[in-house]
């Protein structure tokens, strides 16, 4: 009988996990109760998971299924796999293709991805089911993965950072019938103090207390910005490098058109608005904001909104000025990167603002609200946040840097 040791540097958190779950034929088949792994980022969880998947193949002749977000972290596991298990001679075959680590007994370990639902048809989980990052996951394809364990009553791991206090994962966590591991609980062993204060100042605060801190976050509406009054400008910023956000307005008497600047130090230096005119008299508008603005500085770059009529816009404005505009299209995903950045910089005081009133009062009535199923959207409470989205896209511009314009 060969006999395979685990890495002797194992944390005290992955050795009391893999102790608790055991060994042999009453550790992975015949579960009821689903194991829950509750886990802040830097923890190992990725490699605790594939040692124990590995420990259930050779134990146990089965397949183990292991799903992911995407097919590169599926893919990346199964590398991450294989090179815990180089020069074992445990390994019969390993394929990219189908992502497949078979083993000399007959175990199999299928990677798959929760974006393609049609890869688990076929599959059944004898040994083991995993679940990485589960709280990012729909819990549609969930209830559809969790039939793969059904046959042996595999064991069943769900494993994440958290995300909001609330959907399947939460309840699960409140189960008292989920064996729940919680290892956030050993924080102050998997940073230091300096760490932490460190990495504080460069993630926005729901990112800090769910993925460093390992705790969840509160779920439904708040307000998102905080440190507005600290961001105000007390003095004459420079203008001798300006960046230009423009959010464009598609009608008459609707939300608001923005130019809105700010200098390499994250300092607003202009700020104009208008919601009367014609979309072909608006197109002047803007260009005669941003020449203004030119007259005071050299404009590095100017990124126009592309929704709606924002390209026409763009377009038309780009032709009027005679110069290069950079497109922004605003989707879920990019408004929450430059909105996470903004906040991100208020956190910092990082950032400051004129002191005008529809400014202050958009970025005091912001909100994030989380929905159900883990959506995430931004907007204005009760209010417009066309200033916010404009400011916004300028201070990711100038994250990016990209360009330098010459306005004629």
């Amino acid at each position: 009988m060969k006999t395979i040791l685990f890495p002797n540097n194992l944390t005290c958190w992955q050795k009391e996990f893999l102790t608790a779950i055991g060994s042999g034929e009453s550790a992975f088949r015949g579960q009821i109760n689903p194991v829950l792994v509750i886990s802040p980022r830097q923890c190992f969880k990725s490699s605790t998971i594939a040692l124990l998947m590995i420990k259930a193949s050779l134990e146990l002749v089965g397949d183990s299924v292991y799903i992911s977000l995407t097919i590169q972290q599926a893919r990346s596991q199964m590398q991450d796999t294989e090179r815990l298990m180089s020069g074992s001679g445990v390994i019969k075959s390993i394929n990219y293709q189908t992502l497949e680590l078979s083993f000399i007994n007959g175990s199999r370990i299928f990677f798959r991805s929760a974006n393609q639902k049609d890869s688990l048809r076929g599959l059944t989980a004898e040994n083991c089911l995993c679940l990485d990052e589960c709280c990012w996951m729909d819990t549609d394809f969930i209830l559809t993965a969790l039939p793969l364990r059904r046959v042996k009553k595999a064991l069943t791991i769900y494993i994440s950072s958290p995300f909001v206090a609330e959907g399947m994962i939460w309840d699960l966590y409140n189960d008292p019938n989920t064996r729940l591991f919680d290892w956030s609980k050993y924080i102050d062993l998997i940073y230091t103090k300096e760490e932490l204060e460190a990495l504080k100042k460069r993630y926005t605060p729901f990112r800090y207390l769910t993925e460093i801190l390992g705790r969840w976050a509160p779920s439904g509406s708040g307000l998102y910005f905080r440190k507005i009054k600290e961001a105000i400008l007390t003095e004459e910023a420079s203008k001798e490098s300006i960046w230009i956000g423009v959010d464009c307005s598609s009608s008459e008497n609707g939300d608001l058109t923005v130019v809105s600047a700010f200098n390499e130090k994250n300092e607003q230096v202009a700020l104009f608005t208008e919601n009367q005119l014609s979309p072909v008299d608006r197109i002047k508008w803007i260009a005669d904001r941003i020449r203004f603005i030119s007259k005071s500085g050299n404009i590095r770059q100017i990124t126009v909104e592309t929704n709606s009529m924002g390209m026409t816009y763009k377009d038309l404005l780009q032709r009027e000025l005679n110069t290069k505009i950079t497109g922004w299209v605003t989707s879920n995903k990019s408004k929450r990167d430059i909105i996470e950045h903004l906040q991100q910089l208020l956190e910092n005081e990082q950032v400051k603002f004129l002191n005008d009133s529809g400014m202050i009062r958009e970025l005091q009535s912001f909100q994030c609200t989380i929905h159900p199923n883990g959506l995430i959207t931004y907007s204005g409470k009760n209010s417009t946040d066309d200033r916010v989205m404009a400011s916004a896209i300028a201070l990711w511009s100038i994250k990016k840097s990209l360009g330098n314009y010459n306005i004629k």
